[in-house]
């Protein structure tokens, strides 16, 4: 966190210097990108609220483990379809947390590359009004 906030206060006091207008409009896209950031974090770091009395992943360890006795006894159906069965809640969460994180994503690239289009533009602006030189403006955006 101190390395992405030094990185982002150094580069937007960069281009302060080379562009005052151009580093104010990056400050006013900023709680933009930081918003959709977090949107995102906090739907991909979401778990299911698992209510089934055994894991799959437990099911599928204790299968392992006892192999011998379901070859034995034939139970490769049964616990086929209980891993089947401690799977399907899984299966609807993973559906609807990839949705929810497909839209965050998307906020979030959308918040990056329209501040990129804002900037170009303003930038555009004033370099065909002459008062932002060419260099000066990349050196302000890539900051």
């Amino acid at each position: 966190m101190i390395q992405v906030f030094s990185c982002l206060a150094a580069g937007l006091i960069v281009a302060l210097i080379y562009s005052w207008q151009i580093g104010l409009t990056a400050i006013a896209c900023v709680p933009l990108i930081i918003g959709s950031s977090i949107i995102q974090a906090k739907y991909a770091s979401r778990e299911p609220s698992t209510d089934s009395l055994i894991k799959p992943a437990t099911l599928l360890e204790r299968s392992f483990a006892d192999i011998i006795v379901l070859q034995a006894y034939g139970l490769q159906t049964d616990v086929s379809l209980k891993y089947s069965a401690t799977l399907a809640p899984d299966i609807k969460y993973k559906k609807k947390q990839a949705g929810y994180s497909g839209l965050a994503f998307g906020l979030s690239q959308f918040a990056v590359f329209g501040t990129f289009s804002v900037v170009f533009y303003v930038g555009i602006k004033l370099m065909l009004s002459g008062k932002l030189a060419f260099t000066d403006f990349f050196v302000a955006l890539l900051s």
